[in-house]
């Protein structure tokens, strides 16, 4: 594309008028209850491919009747638990929610808060 061209709506907005003046349009009714039927089912695929052992999922996974939706959860739980962090973190995010990534905390009026960690080392070797 040549330089200073565009493609599109030739219309220019102004300074401080919106191109989308409504907003985002609003999610569908229908649409609503598929999304959630789709994190009830991935909840409970969860669970139930969390109860397994790798070798019980794989033979899921290889089961000519197993179904899609069922099928790429535990594709996702074999890959997160052969150590793929980005397999574990999609399915820790939808099954738990997504870990909050910052917190400060304080004491009263925003004090530090004082704090003691006593860490006790035994050998039970000689026990």
């Amino acid at each position: 594309m040549a330089k200073g061209k565009h493609t599109g709506s030739t219309k220019r907005w102004k300074k401080g008028e919106s191109g989308n003046p409504n907003g985002r349009p609003k999610t569908s009714p229908e649409l609503r209850v598929l999304m959630d039927n789709a994190r009830s089912r991935l909840v409970e695929a969860g669970f139930k491919f969390g109860e397994m052992t790798v070798s019980q999922i794989r033979d899921f996974i290889n089961d000519p009747k197993s179904k899609g939706f069922d099928l790429l959860i535990a594709s996702a739980f074999t890959k997160a638990i052969s150590g793929s962090l980005p397999h574990f973190n999609a399915l820790m995010d939808r099954l738990a929610g997504p870990v909050p990534r910052a917190m400060e905390v304080g004491g009263k009026d925003g004090e530090a808060i004082e704090s003691k960690i006593e860490v006790v080392f035994k050998d039970y070797r000689e026990e």
